[in-house]
């Protein structure tokens, strides 16, 4: 008897897989923390109006208070943050701009102000060189001014200057400027022009009977114009061409 077999079914079980589970971890969780503390924190320092400048405080400027003020609105203009402003530049930039001021100070006071400290170069002479005229303070500093000064000595000087540049020592300044103050009462003359023939080591003043006193700058003002005082009987009328006061045990004229 002939058996006949037929294929069997075959049937496959697959298990159901389970729902995947999108898990943080808890280190992911705090980073995330960090990172958005982080950014509420640089936003709040450097871009909220709380840090923004809102107060400018101007000590010592006087009359040109107004266009110091323009200089610093423009700088806050570009940044106002009291963090992003910068004190440095705008003190450079103020001292470029007015060499008038012997000293510029910014400070920050936070949250939202500015405190700006000035203070004005005072003139004691004027230097003339090459065509211009600068004033100069008790440092010998060279500056300008927009108003007029008047009543100061002026000493001419070959040379090339520009404002900020030191023109003269201390030494010199208070020199001429202790001659401006005594020569009239020493010689009862009148000093028409002071100049710098070579050095500041010497000086050449011209009076108003024609002929120059030439000083030593580096020696005591009073003790030339004592001894000018003592020549001056001996000179009388004569028509001189100078009185040579710079060696304190002797003079000389011609």
């Amino acid at each position: 008897m002939t058996r006949i077999y037929k294929n069997p079914k075959v049937y496959t079980f697959r298990p159901e897989k389970e729902p995947e589970h999108f898990e943080i971890s808890t280190k992911g969780i705090w980073i995330l923390v960090i990172l958005l503390a982080l950014t509420g924190l640089v936003y709040f320092f450097l871009f909220s109006t709380f840090f923004k400048i809102k107060n400018v405080y101007i000590v010592g400027a006087e009359d040109l208070e107004g266009k110091v003020s323009e200089i610093i609105q423009k700088r806050l203009a570009q940044k106002s943050n009291i963090f992003l402003f910068s004190d440095s530049a705008t003190e450079t930039e103020i001292h470029d701009n007015f060499s008038i001021f012997s000293k510029v100070k910014i400070e920050k006071g936070f949250p939202d102000a500015l405190k700006v400290e000035l203070v004005k170069r005072q003139p004691v002479l004027i230097c003339s060189c090459s065509g211009d005229q600068f004033l100069i303070d008790e440092n010998g500093i060279a500056f300008k001014a927009e108003e007029e000064i008047e009543n100061l000595p002026i000493v001419e000087k070959d040379a090339d200057l520009k404002v900020t540049d030191k023109a003269f020592s201390s030494g010199f300044v208070a020199f001429v400027r202790e001659l401006w103050e005594n020569f009239p009462a020493k010689a009862h003359l009148k000093i028409e022009k002071i100049q710098v023939p070579e050095t500041d080591f010497v000086i050449d003043v011209y009076t108003d009977k024609g002929w120059k006193a030439i000083f030593d700058t580096t020696k005591s003002c009073a003790k030339q114009l004592d001894n000018l005082a003592l020549i001056l009987p001996e000179i009388g009328d004569q028509e001189i061409e100078y009185v040579d006061l710079r060696l304190e045990e002797k003079i000389y004229y011609k």
